[in-house]
């Protein structure tokens, strides 16, 4: 019974040391150097593995899962300190009082925020302290800066990412009940040039400037990736241009600039690009020399006219496979191509509206795409007074043969979406699956996705209207 008892007592202190480093809570980590694969408690086929390959194995899994492995065995117990994923995920905590409490409580919410995110801080510094391995492949950031001395906290995060030669940065700063954004350092460029080993860059709510985003593009000789929203210090005219005589081509694949401040932006000579998103300002856009570009997302604010940044990407309409085109519908006409898109299969429209319009442009925009495979409408539904009855389209019969899948996100049960759902059900002729998903499209991918409400619950209901006029062998998802 007493050696019963003891092996109790170290299983559970085995547990609470565990939940210490995944709970963020606490100040400061054990230093010193790790011994790894000092012994083997446990015989399963886990255990005739090298270490490296188990190691690889943890860096798969999330942070707060790979340190809860330190109790498996003595051998396992600082194996997740030589992850390679560092996902600082923020724990559902962060958002939770704003769910708990009344909106406009600011008092409440900043308290909490600011408690929750000295907690995570914690936590974060206590992980880069017991980090061992010597480079990163997964950096990821989710907070708020706050205030100066979170600032440079955050700063020396980013140094201790570029000194193990990060692969994926991510930052993406919320702001919550701070007064302003922070400021991506620019004294951190002189450390750029170890980035060598850099593919993907996001930057979310971090002022950056211009003259940082191109350090950037021209001196990460393997950058793939390049993704910057929410900042307003990114101004003028943005050049990302290849140059046959340089001794590194570019590698650019994917580039995202979403509400900045940009005037302008050339892109020019970059053979790897495949997929370019823009969101914002009424800009000049040029593009030119991009033979593999396969994937573009356009759109702005409700002044912004969307057939501008449509008119630059028309000769690469051909050759697109994925297509994303931001509507406010009570604004402008849907820009209707001036040409055949043979090699579209993903067409998506995020659109702005009201029951006092339809979405009938739509279809008419979609008889340039003979092959498309997949429709995707996001809605952003503006409630009005209006209450009409369900109406059919008229003069638009086309058959959309090779439609298989249509998907709406942000449904809400009303006319607007009803009718382009009927008008599919009816000219799709092979549809396969047809799916309503009534969350908020700003809501999906954040910890507010599976809240349920009444406005959710209406559209459910409402959506049993698809359900009752479903021809046979169609799937109805409804989440």
């Amino acid at each position: 019974m007493i050696m019963s008892s003891a092996a109790t007592d170290e299983r559970r202190n085995k547990r609470s040391r565990s939940r210490q480093i995944t709970s963020g809570s606490g100040h400061g980590a054990g230093s010193g150097s790790v011994k790894v694969g000092v012994g083997d408690d446990i015989d399963d086929g886990f255990s005739k593995l090298p270490d490296d390959i188990i190691v690889d194995i943890i860096s798969r899994l999330s942070l707060r899962e790979a340190v809860r492995t330190c109790i498996l065995s003595s051998r396992w117990k600082y194996l997740w300190t030589l992850s390679t994923n560092l996902n600082f995920a923020p724990p559902r905590t962060v958002w939770k009082p704003s769910i708990k409490r009344k909106r406009n409580d600011i008092h409440y919410h900043g308290r909490c925020h600011r408690e929750q995110m000295s907690k995570y801080i914690s936590w974060v510094n206590k992980i880069l302290q017991m980090h061992q391995s010597s480079n990163i492949k997964v950096f990821r950031i989710n907070c708020g800066s706050g205030d100066s001395h979170n600032e440079t906290i955050v700063t020396n995060w980013i140094y201790t990412a570029i000194a193990k030669g990060v692969e994926k940065l991510v930052l993406d700063l919320e702001g919550i009940g701070a007064k302003k954004h922070y400021g991506f350092p620019q004294e951190c460029l002189s450390s750029i040039k170890y980035c060598s080993n850099l593919k993907s860059l996001s930057l979310v709510r971090v002022e950056v400037s211009r003259e940082i985003v191109e350090y950037f593009i021209y001196n990460c000789g393997f950058l793939e990736a390049l993704c910057v929203k929410y900042s307003a210090e990114l101004s003028g005219n943005l050049k990302i241009v290849g140059n046959s005589q340089q001794q590194q081509q570019l590698k650019l694949k994917y580039l995202e600039f979403h509400c900045c401040s940009i005037e302008g932006v050339e892109i020019n000579s970059v053979p790897s690009l495949l997929s370019f998103k823009f969101f914002g300002l009424e800009i000049m856009l040029n593009i030119e020399n991009v033979p593999q570009l396969l994937d573009i997302s356009v759109g702005g604010h409700k002044s912004v006219r969307l057939s501008k940044l449509v008119e630059p990407i028309m000769p690469f309409l051909p050759q697109l496979e994925s297509l994303t085109l931001h509507l406010h519908l009570d604004q402008e006409e849907v820009p209707f191509p001036s040409c055949e898109l043979p090699e579209l299969r993903h067409l998506t429209f995020q659109v702005v509206g009201t029951d006092c319009k339809d979405l009938s442009e739509l279809t008419t925009f979609m008889k340039a795409c003979p092959y498309l495979q997949k429709l995707t409408i996001k809605l952003v539904y503006v409630g009005d007074k209006t209450r009409r009855r369900i109406r059919k389209y008229r003069n638009n019969k086309c058959c959309h043969e090779h439609l298989k899948e249509v998907e709406f996100v942000g449904f809400v049960g009303r006319p607007i979406d009803l009718e382009l759902a009927s008008h599919l059900l009816e000219t799709a002729t092979n549809l396969q699956k047809i799916i309503a998903n009534p969350t908020c499209i700003y809501s999906v991918g954040s910890y507010y996705e599976f809240e349920d409400d009444a406005r959710k619950r209406a559209a459910r209901k409402r959506a049993k209207w698809i359900e009752q006029n479903l021809p046979p062998g169609v799937e109805f998802i409804l989440l």
